[in-house]
């Protein structure tokens, strides 16, 4: 990224930011025992889910950045950089927004509030034009903080809009006669069918697609265009592509369990996920493809 001035004073004031959350970072100690909220950062971390939540994917989400910056490295070389005291607001909305998680107990809010001002410190000591740079792969961090099972009720509602909405297509276009009563789907036996029955549970609510999808849609997005109204919309689009994904994956297994029976059904439920994410990714290429920025026409040389 270039030489960058000012750098003893960023690591002092970083290692200041970082001593604050290391020790006195987290009140909540039903699940992790530690003041700090790295510890409970790698506590969650290490927590096996009962249910699939997309928190799988939290502790590669900082390697993401780190690559993603990396990629991009070559971006910071030309902007200047100077202090800029304005960004002293976002160090303050992120000690503010700890001081709110530490009484609440909600570390969640900490490690949001650790990652605005972060992005304050950069500004502070890089300036603006850091900011503007950054702003982007930085707040995928985000992604690292894990929810566990506190999204219950939308990865419930996602099932049950994938459920119904595979299940009309099959009985709509197909003409299966499928019954479904909340998760659960179901064929009737008749004649020589067994029919059959499934349950979407909650690891086919799509979470963990939708998160995958998501960060993968910012690489996509990050990489290949500058502008940020074509960047939110990749990514915005990301998001209904997964759920779409997961919907087609469902009406596989539907269209499986009536031709072949339900235990050859249950292997393309259960091994196949992939599909979720190939439809999505295939949309998400295609969408980028109609968003494709031209190349800048270079600027004609002086005629002397």
């Amino acid at each position: 990224m270039g030489v960058l001035p000012h750098k003893v004073a960023f690591a002092l004031l970083l290692a200041a930011w970082c001593a604050l959350f290391h020790f006195l970072g987290n009140t909540s100690f039903g699940y992790v025992n530690t003041p700090s909220m790295f510890g409970w950062l790698i506590g969650w971390y290490q927590l096996t889910m009962p249910v699939e939540t997309g928190d799988e994917l939290c502790p590669f989400v900082p390697f993401a950045v780190a690559t993603l910056l990396y990629l991009r490295r070559d971006d910071f070389k030309g902007i200047a950089k100077q202090p800029w005291p304005p960004a002293l607001a976002l160090v303050l909305l992120g000690s503010v927004m700890h001081v709110v998680g530490y009484l609440c107990q909600q570390t969640r809010i900490s490690v949001a509030g650790f990652i605005v001002g972060g992005f304050g410190l950069m500004g502070l000591v890089w300036g603006f034009a850091w900011m503007r740079l950054i702003a982007f792969p930085w707040f995928m961090l985000l992604f690292a903080i894990p929810f566990g099972t506190s999204l219950d009720t939308i990865t419930f509602r996602m099932r049950l809009l994938s459920t119904n909405l595979s299940v009309a297509v099959c009985k709509g276009v197909f003409g299966l006669p499928l019954v479904s009563r909340g998760n659960l789907v179901g064929m009737a036996p008749s004649g020589s069918h067994p029919g059959f029955q499934f349950e979407v549970a909650a690891a086919c609510s799509g979470m963990r697609s939708v998160t995958v999808v998501i960060l993968l849609s910012l690489f996509y997005a990050y990489l290949n265009f500058s502008s940020w109204w074509r960047r939110a919309i990749i990514v915005l689009t990301a998001i209904p592509l997964a759920i779409t994904g997961n919907i087609l994956r469902l009406i596989v297994v539907f269209l499986v369990g009536d031709a072949f029976g339900q235990a050859r059904a249950k292997m393309i439920e259960t091994n196949m996920g992939f599909i979720t994410w190939a439809i999505a990714l295939i949309g998400l290429f295609q969408i980028g493809r109609w968003l494709r920025e031209e190349p800048a026409s270079p600027t004609p040389a002086p005629v002397e």
